[in-house]
């Protein structure tokens, strides 16, 4: 059963990975919306 515990915190580690990553853009996205916005008002 090691090697499903292991395979486990492999996805895991992964998927953190790309919502880290997600969260990122999303972030960026978001404050350059946000200086869109102010430059316009």
């Amino acid at each position: 059963m090691p090697f499903f515990r292991q395979a486990g915190k492999e996805v895991c580690n992964a998927f953190t990975d790309v919502c880290n990553r997600f969260t990122l853009s999303l972030k960026a996205v978001l404050n350059t919306a946000t200086l869109h916005q102010k430059a316009m008002i």
